[in-house]
C-alpha cells in the first residue's frame, strides 16, 4: 500500500543521516580544498596518508604494481561537486537547480563555503586549460580499402601531440600500423564527393518518372499473390454468410449465434479491407520519400558548407553508409538508401538520351536509368514507411 501511496503521490519521500565518521572525513577533504593550497592529487594522497577510502572500499591512492601511484581524483571532484553536501536539494531529471529547495539534513559545509570550493575549482580549470579534444566529422564512418583485398578496415580517430599549443595533429588510422591519413586532407574531399553525388533538377524529372514506373512495376510484381489472398477472402466470407443466412432462415440457427457471427464478418472484413488499403497506398508512400530524397540530393552539395559542424555531421550520416579511402588517401561514398539508388538512376539518366518524348518517356526513363537491375530498387523499396532516413524529421532543418 506504501508504494502505491507513492505513485498516487507522484513523488517518493527520502532521508539523509549522516555519519560521524565520514562526515569528519569530508569536513577535513574541504578544509583542505578552501585552503587552496593542495592540488586534488595531493588531497588524495593526504586522505591516504592519513588511512582514509571511499565508501566503496576503493583508495584515495592506488599504487600498481611497479610502484607508480595513481590518485583517483575523479569521485573527489565530483562530492566537490556535489550540492548535497551543502544541504541543497538538485535533480537534472526534476529541473531542480540549485539554491532552490532546501534539505532537511545537516549539511557538512555551508553555501558559503561550497561555492568557494567550486570557485577554486573553476579557477584551476581555466588556469590549466581544458584538454582539446578534436571534433572528427568523419568517426565511425570510415573505412580503409586494402590493395588487392575487398575487405575494409574501419578506422579509428586519434591526434598525436594533442598537448601542444595548436592541439596536435589528427588522424584517421588503424592502431598500431603505419595506416594513417590526415583528417584535413580527407575532410576536404566531402565537399567535391557530394557535388558529385547532387543531382541537376533538369534530371529530377526524368529520375521521378523512371522511379515511379518502377515501383509501379515492383508494386505488381511483388505483391500480387497476396492481394489475391485477401480478395479470395472478402469472397470466402461473403460465401460464408450466405450459407449461415439459409440456415438461419430455417430456423437451424438461433439469433444470438447469427449476430456473434455477423460481428466476426464484419470485424474481418475491416480488417481485411484495411490491409488491402494499406497495400495500394504504399506507392504514394515511395512517391513521398522520393520527393524528400530529391530535396536533399539536389542541393547537398550547395547546402554543406553553410552548415554549422555538428549539422555536417548529422547530415553525412542521413546520407552516407560510410567512407572508403583508398592507399592513396582518395575516398569514395557508399550511399544509404534511397540515395545510393538515386545515385545510380541518375547515372545512368546522365549517360541516356538527352530528348524523351511525351509518350516514351516513363519507358524510354525506365531503360536508360538502367532499373532492369533489381537491387537498387529493392534496397529503396525495403526502407518503407518510418523507416527511409529521409523521413527524420531533423532533416527538414538541414534543407531549409
Amino acid at each position: 500500500m506504501l508504494g502505491e501511496a507513492k505513485k498516487l503521490q507522484g513523488r517518493h519521500n527520502h532521508w539523509i543521516e549522516q555519519d560521524p565518521e565520514r562526515a569528519s572525513l569530508w569536513r577535513y577533504a574541504w578544509n583542505l580544498l578552501l585552503e587552496n593550497e593542495l592540488t586534488l592529487e595531493q588531497i588524495c594522497e593526504t586522505l591516504h596518508a592519513r588511512g582514509h577510502k571511499y565508501r566503496s572500499g576503493r583508495p584515495f591512492v592506488q599504487v600498481k604494481k611497479n610502484g607508480k601511484r595513481v590518485a583517483n581524483t575523479s569521485t573527489l571532484a565530483a562530492i566537490f561537486h556535489n550540492w548535497t553536501y551543502a544541504g541543497w536539494v538538485t535533480s537534472r531529471a526534476g529541473k531542480i537547480p540549485p539554491k532552490t529547495i532546501k534539505g532537511n539534513w545537516e549539511p557538512i559545509v555551508t553555501t558559503e563555503e561550497f561555492e568557494r570550493g567550486l570557485a577554486i575549482l573553476e579557477q584551476r580549470d581555466l588556469k590549466r586549460g581544458r584538454e582539446r579534444r578534436h571534433d572528427y566529422l568523419l568517426k565511425g564512418l570510415i573505412y580503409y580499402n586494402e590493395p588487392d583485398n575487398q575487405r575494409l578496415i574501419r578506422l579509428t580517430c586519434s591526434t598525436s601531440n594533442a598537448s601542444r599549443a595548436g592541439g596536435g595533429t589528427p588522424y584517421y588510422c588503424i592502431a598500431r600500423s603505419s595506416i594513417n591519413f590526415l583528417c584535413s586532407s580527407v575532410d576536404e574531399q566531402i565537399v567535391d564527393a557530394l557535388q558529385r553525388v547532387q543531382v541537376d533538377p533538369d534530371l529530377i524529372p526524368l529520375i521521378r518518372a523512371a522511379y515511379t514506373d518502377d515501383i509501379a512495376e515492383k508494386m505488381g510484381h511483388l505483391r500480387p499473390d497476396e492481394r489475391e489472398q485477401m480478395l479470395a477472402a472478402l469472397k470466402s466470407i461473403d460465401e460464408e454468410e450466405v450459407r449461415m443466412m439459409r440456415l438461419y432462415a430455417a430456423g437451424k440457427v438461433t439469433e444470438k449465434l447469427w449476430d456473434m457471427q455477423w460481428q466476426e464478418w464484419q470485424d474481418r472484413r475491416a480488417r481485411i479491407r484495411m490491409s488491402l488499403e494499406g497495400l495500394e497506398g504504399q506507392q504514394q508512400v515511395y512517391i513521398e520519400n522520393l520527393d524528400a530524397a530529391l530535396k536533399i540530393i539536389a542541393q547537398v552539395g550547395i547546402v554543406y558548407n553553410r552548415l554549422e559542424r555538428s549539422d555536417q555531421k548529422e547530415l553525412l550520416r542521413y546520407m552516407v553508409e560510410r567512407v572508403v579511402v583508398d592507399s592513396a588517401g582518395k575516398i569514395r561514398l557508399e550511399l544509404c538508401a534511397p540515395f545510393a539508388y538515386l545515385q545510380d538512376i541518375t547515372d545512368q539518366v546522365r549517360s541516356g538520351a538527352p530528348a524523351i518524348s511525351k509518350g516514351k518517356k516513363a519507358k524510354t526513363a525506365r531503360i536508360s536509368s538502367g532499373l532492369g537491375s533489381e537491387s537498387c530498387s529493392d534496397s529503396f523499396l525495403s526502407c518503407g514507411r518510418d523507416r527511409i532516413r529521409t523521413c527524420e524529421p531533423g532533416i527538414s532543418r538541414l534543407t531549409a
